[in-house]
């Protein structure tokens, strides 16, 4: 019985690598290692990770390669004037507010502080 499990397992896996590549393949091996886990122990299942979103949109989501252009940037540049306190001790938000600045002048506004 366990040995035509596993053929019909290995079959499934074959088709899954065949046609939806290497990564696909190896998302749903780790998917059905999960599965069996929890099965095995349920309290393994309080250490799941959800992401929310299907893996392939995850992998194809690549923000990491700079646009070089955001879109509806070409009907008009803005500006931004930023006021914000001194950073000291305890404060926080200040490297949020500058990551958001360097988003905004990569998409080609103006911002001044």
């Amino acid at each position: 019985m366990a040995l035509k499990k596993l053929a019909r397992k290995t079959k499934v896996g074959m088709k899954v690598l065949r046609n939806e590549g290497p990564l696909s393949f190896a998302i749903s091996g780790l998917q059905f290692i999960q599965k069996q886990r929890v099965k095995s122990a349920p309290e393994a299942a309080k250490h799941l990770v959800d992401t929310k979103v299907k893996y392939q949109a995850a992998i194809e989501a690549d923000f990491s390669a700079p646009r070089p252009k955001w879109p509806g940037t070409e009907r008009q540049q803005l500006r931004f004037n930023w006021i914000m306190s001194p950073p000291g001790k305890g404060s926080g938000g200040h490297l949020n507010v500058f990551r958001f600045i360097k988003f905004l002048e990569d998409a080609g506004h103006d911002c001044r502080i």
